[in-house]
């Protein structure tokens, strides 16, 4: 949108479309202003730890069912994304409204590996 102002009983917008790139006027009454998302990407902050994570076949990173990143046998410290998920969750999983959820399912995959590894007498 490029522009957007009162027009009597309406709202007059001016959008550019970069599908054709043209630009309209339009007349509306009402406007929704959904900004779009883009999803983070971990390799910004993973630093040293990049190296271990395995990857789909897109170049994505590969994460488990309880958000937990895949990484080589060599790493046994668990990565958990609170973001960055919506190729492997859907994008469900950038919705702020489930964030007890997730925090709900990483929680417990951190005790049940913790509890797993004391059994086997290892550090989780």
């Amino acid at each position: 949108m490029l522009d957007a102002k009162r027009a009597g009983d309406d709202t007059r917008i001016t959008v550019h479309s970069l599908a054709d790139e043209e630009t309209y006027v339009l007349d509306v009454d009402v406007l929704v202003c959904a900004t779009g998302y883009d999803p983070m990407d971990p390799a910004a902050v993973l630093g040293e730890l990049e190296p271990y994570c395995l990857y789909d076949a897109e170049g994505r990173h590969r994460v488990d069912r309880d958000y937990r990143l895949v990484t080589t046998p060599g790493l046994t410290c668990g990565i958990y994304l609170q973001g960055g998920t919506e190729h492997t969750h859907g994008l469900g999983s950038s919705l702020l409204s489930n964030i007890a959820v997730r925090s709900g399912d990483i929680a417990a995959s951190i005790t049940g590996r913790r509890a797993a590894a004391r059994q086997k007498g290892t550090d989780a």
